[in-house]
């Protein structure tokens, strides 16, 4: 016993490491995923911070261009008129009202320059301001046109630097971006090599565990076939020595029968010689009577002779009949030898199918803390993987910010409905994870209490076990007390009886006056006869009350192994529910930390920070909506809900899978734990077998015995007869022990085919795990499958979007080349036209020496630096917008 504990503790000593070791290990695992998920997260808070910088300076663009579009328009307006002729008056309101335009676009420049990021009220009432300086400037613009012209012309080259600076910052911001959105792709293509290794990783640590699993299977049933074939075999030899054992009880049984009758004959050879004894006696005594006869002498001599040679041949006959007993009693030794030896070998092969029995135990106890092992490592493959799952998440979203980069101001709103799309996910999935988790516990506490309940009513099952083989041996103490009570009374009876001879011997010898000495030497060595005889009656007397003690301290004996067999248990039973605590409070801490990870502080600083954004651009997006709204955008957004929608199915699906493989999982234990039972069951008979063959031993030795005592005590029939029907209680008494070892074996038997029955039930719950397994690998497969379809659909999208932003970009080239050609044109139509002479000219420049001639005669004027000022931008905007072409989205 002290071996299998240590080979027990060394076991479990193993299993705590390896157990460690794979927790410190996943713990690593899990530290590193979360740096990757914070530096992750920091990324997209820069990308964030990069796109919301991209989105005003495209903004800001934007309005450039469209108050410059303005300004051209206007002007090409004034050419007309100035070319159509009409009359000076005309010409100076148009002017003024150009004047006082010019003026507004140049503050509400200056308003977007200084505040780009500015809120719609602070706007609103700048406008109001605009509005109000606009009035007032309308009515003294009107009286002093002619002396702010020229001012105009400076302003609007002011205005010119001001919008190549912000030309310039614009491309440099844009440059910038580019090179930012260059090292977010370097960034996402080393996280992705990450998430690939750790993918190989994970596959070939399930790769491990799938071998391993497979190994431990092989050897169990390796195992188990050449303990089925051991125990095959030992019933066989069982069946076969208790087949040679009958037989040679069957023999021994004769031979005892043929020795009663010998011994019967020889009692009957001794009561005749004692009736010729007696007649001697009879004759010695007349003999004596007529001692005064001298005459006789020779004829008493004679007599005495011829007494002589017949106490001789008694003698001789007496030799021959001790011999014979003394023959009789070495087969009888050489027979008791056999049975002992073939008792030897019962016992050993016995001992020996005990040992095998406990190394199945042995074996069957590794088997389940491999399997519980093995399950453990399932579920943290399975937390791996899922922690996998959710950086590819991730790193999904960061590909589609680093995609949403070169997004124009329409895609803001598909961005901003697909982030809340998202926070809406994330929480389902949270609280659906915390709801499994919750079931999850919930199962396990429910089974937890059914396994208590149900090793409650194993510990009372082995209580009432306990009380009847405590009452079975003291039945059995009460019938061997009762039988010994039985014997020492025909003892005494015996005893009574010899006294009475003694004293009848007594009498008569005081009757019959004075004896010859050699019938007091008869008489004394019949009484040393009987007082030996006394003696060894009360030396086995007392053998038989040490024999009762010794039968009794081994029931105590039993009865205590029994009790220390079921504080073991329920030691065992503590250990395991305090294990089980721990591992439950393992668990609750790591959703615990889990949860607080989910909110941490980069988290929550993105959502205020995209709170704010909501708040301060709801007003631009409700403006812009109504301007720029695209269906490709929805249809987008449509079509990644759809594959979002879909991974979230598959998900489910092998959450689904999943937890059937692990109910299957729990019934396997379940069964694995029926079948300890019932060889703890087969264990307690075997042991209760084994106590009925030292019994049956035991009272083998009491037969023996009382034929000594048979050939001891020998002297009368009755006495023969009270053995004879002691012996055959003993014989009944044998019988139904053998009896009760037959059903013994029968219940042996029985449990074998129980033992086989659930032994077929663990291999159809194994083959029903394989089959979970091989459907939760085809739902993987059918996962990343769709996985990857959404990865080409997401990239077609990506692809669509950047065909559509190319056309665009190539819609917007087109309309300046056309703005260009227009401008030319406008140009070119104010060629000829005689510039009539303005009031209050001489301190300005004429619009004859603003423009330049290009298409007619040398005569006509140079255009003037304002339309050189427009077109400058125009030229700028036109090469950024090849450039954009040109950058890769």
């Amino acid at each position: 016993r002290t071996a299998k504990d240590a080979e027990i503790a060394t076991y479990k000593a193993a299993n705590r490491d390896l157990l460690t070791e794979f927790e410190q290990a996943t713990l690593k695992f899990e530290t590193e995923v979360q740096s990757v998920k914070r530096e992750l997260e920091a990324l997209a808070s820069q990308r964030s911070a990069l796109q919301l910088d991209k989105e005003a300076a495209h903004a800001e663009i934007a309005q450039l261009q469209a108050t410059i579009a303005q300004q051209a328009e206007r002007l090409g307006d004034l050419m007309q008129q100035v070319a159509s002729g009409e009359s000076a008056s005309v010409r100076l309101e148009e002017l003024e009202r150009c004047n006082a335009l010019h003026q507004e676009e140049l503050r509400r420049l200056e308003r977007i320059a200084d505040d780009a990021l500015a809120a719609k009220t602070q706007l609103g009432r700048d406008l109001e301001h605009a509005e109000v300086a606009k009035t007032s400037q309308l009515h003294e613009q009107a009286q002093t046109a002619s002396l702010t012209l020229a001012q105009v012309v400076a302003d609007h080259d002011q205005a010119q630097v001001i919008s190549n600076e912000t030309i310039d910052r614009l491309t440099t911001a844009n440059r910038e971006l580019t090179q930012q959105g260059e090292t977010l792709r370097v960034e996402v293509t080393k996280l992705n090599a990450e998430r690939t290794s750790l993918l190989e990783r994970m596959e070939e640590l399930s790769k491990q565990v799938e071998a391993m699993t497979l190994e431990l299977a092989s050897v169990v049933d390796e195992h188990k076939v050449k303990l089925n074939e051991s125990y095959q075999s030992l019933q066989v030899d069982m069946a076969k020595l208790e087949q040679s054992h009958g037989e040679e009880r069957e023999v021994l049984r004769k031979q005892v029968e043929d020795l009663q009758d010998q011994v019967i004959n020889a009692n009957i050879e001794l009561l005749q010689k004692q009736e010729k004894i007696a007649g001697l006696v009879v004759e010695i005594e007349a003999s004596q009577a007529a001692v005064a006869n001298l005459a006789d002498i020779p004829a008493l001599e004679d007599r005495l002779a011829n007494m002589a040679t017949l106490n001789n041949e008694l003698q001789a006959s007496a030799d021959k009949h001790a011999e014979v007993v003394a023959t009789l009693e070495d087969i009888v030794a050489n027979l008791k030898g056999d049975v002992s030896t073939l008792k030897a070998q019962l016992e050993a092969q016995t001992v020996s199918h005990q040992n095998k029995v406990g190394q199945v135990q042995e074996l069957q106890n590794a088997h389940s803390a491999l399997e519980l092992a093995i399950q453990t490592i399932q579920s943290k493959n399975e937390m791996l993987q899922e922690s996998l799952q959710s950086t590819n998440a991730h790193c999904a979203t960061v590909e589609a910010k680093v995609g949403a980069l070169l997004e124009s101001l329409a895609e803001k709103d598909g961005q901003i409905v697909q982030l809340q799309e998202e926070l809406q996910t994330a929480e389902l999935t949270n609280a659906q994870t915390q709801a499994g988790l919750d079931d999850a516990v919930a199962e396990r506490t429910k089974a937890l209490a059914d396994e208590a309940k149900r090793m409650g009513l194993v510990n009372e099952e082995l209580r009432v076990g306990v009380d009847e083989s405590n009452a079975m041996w003291r039945e059995k103490v009460d019938s061997i007390v009762a039988s010994r009570d039985a014997e020492v009374a025909a003892l005494a009876g015996q005893i009574q009886a010899l006294e009475l001879k003694i004293q009848n011997m007594e009498e008569r010898n005081s009757n019959g006056g004075a004896t010859s000495p050699d019938e007091v030497r008869s008489l004394n060595a019949q009484l040393g006869t009987l007082q030996n005889e006394l003696d060894a009656q009360l030396e086995e007397k007392e053998a038989l009350y040490d024999k009762i003690d010794e039968l009794e301290k081994a029931a105590l004996c039993n009865v205590q192994n029994q009790h220390d067999h079921v504080r073991m248990l329920q030691r065992q039973w503590d250990m395991e529910k305090a294990t089980l605590t721990d591992r439950l409070g393992v668990q609750r801490d790591r959703i615990n930390k889990l949860e607080l990870v989910k909110m941490t502080k980069g988290h929550l600083e993105v959502f205020e920070k995209l709170k704010l954004n909501i708040k301060k651009k709801t007003d631009e997006v409700a403006a812009l909506q109504q301007q720029l709204q695209a269906s490709r955008n929805d249809d987008g957004v449509r079509q990644a809900s759809k594959g979002g929608g879909r991974k979230v199915g598959t998900s489910v699906e092998c959450t689904q899978v999943h937890d059937s493989n692990t109910y299957v999982i729990w019934g396997q234990a379940e069964v694995k734990l029926k079948l300890h039972t019932t060889q703890n069951e087969f264990q307690i008979k075997a042991s209760e077998v084994a106590s009925l063959q030292n019994a049956i031993v035991q009272y083998e030795g009491h037969i023996d015995t009382l034929e000594n005592q048979i050939r001891v005590h020998g002297t009368s029939s009755t006495e023969i007869d009270d053995l004879r029907r002691h012996v055959a209680d003993l014989e009944r008494l044998v019988q139904s022990q053998s009896q009760q070892l037959r059903g013994h074996q029968d219940n042996i038997q029985s449990l074998t085919q129980l033992r086989d029955e659930l032994a077929q039930q663990v291999a159809e719950l194994q083959q029903l795990v394989r089959d979970k397994d091989v459907q939760l690998k085809r739902c993987e497969d059918d996962a990343a499958s769709k996985q990857q379809e959404w990865q080409v659909a997401k990239e077609d999208l990506h692809e669509k979007f950047h065909a559509d932003l190319r056309y665009l970009e190539k819609e917007n080239l087109e309309l300046h080349l056309e703005l260009k050609q227009t401008k030319r044109l406008m140009s070119s139509t104010g060629k000829g036209i005689a510039s009539p002479p303005l009031p209050r000219a001489t301190s300005r420049t004429s619009l004859s020496e603003i423009e330049q001639p290009k298409y007619e005669s040398p005569q006509l004027p140079s255009p003037s630096s304002l339309t050189k000022s427009l077109l400058g931008p125009l030229k700028a905007l036109a090469v950024d917008d090849n450039d954009k072409e040109n950058t890769p989205a």
